[in-house]
């Protein structure tokens, strides 16, 4: 026997009313009733952050300033360049510290995140001797190393860890380090190494 086949205006409205139903029940399932929330993801420092501003634009750079996130950067053309702009951001992240503006230190320290990413590719790219090279890179590593653990304490949760100024005070001799190393690198640069 074959079923016979009814219109849908001849099917009773309680049975379409319940079948609407399970199928909005079934879209909810899959869909969820709205945006899934973002996943609780630790976001890496800006100094962890791999790319590269070396190499004539390959992330698609045009010009000289960057814009990441909610920040923008001039990229250095030379380490004396960079290195003055490093110690204008260190400068900047002790001072919205003292401030107590913790949203302002940390806009800082990703943005030196991105400094210190420019400084790597000038170091590759520079002229300087082997061992100078060696040694500007191992300050590089330092100050990642610092900043990293300041971003840690700035998007920590309260009582957790070293509060943010804490964290600055425990590195603030490392970075003091880390820069006159570097500024001693940029006495070494041979001239004209202006890399625009």
């Amino acid at each position: 026997m074959i079923p016979k086949v009814v219109p849908c205006m001849e099917v009773d409205v309680s049975r379409r009313i319940r079948v609407m139903g399970m199928a909005g029940v079934v879209l909810t399932l899959a869909a969820g009733c709205g945006p899934a929330p973002a996943p609780a993801v630790k976001t890496p420092p800006a100094a962890t952050v791999d790319h590269d501003h070396d190499a004539g634009g390959e992330q698609g750079h045009d010009d000289d300033t960057h814009a990441h996130d909610d920040h923008a950067h001039t990229e250095p053309h030379s380490l004396g360049e960079g290195v003055a702009q490093l110690v204008r951001a260190a400068d900047a992240v002790k001072d919205h510290l003292a401030a107590d503006a913790r949203d302002a230190a940390d806009d800082a320290v990703h943005t030196l995140g991105h400094l210190l990413e420019d400084l790597q590719g000038l170091v590759r790219t520079s002229g300087l001797a082997a061992e100078t090279k060696a040694k500007a890179t191992q300050a590089l590593d330092d100050l990642f190393e610092c900043f990293d653990t300041l971003d840690t304490a700035l998007h920590g949760e309260p009582g957790t860890g070293p509060t943010p100024a804490d964290a600055h005070a425990s590195i603030a001799s490392r970075v003091e380090e880390a820069i006159e190393t570097l500024r001693g690198c940029v006495t070494a640069e041979p001239p004209g190494e202006d890399r625009r």
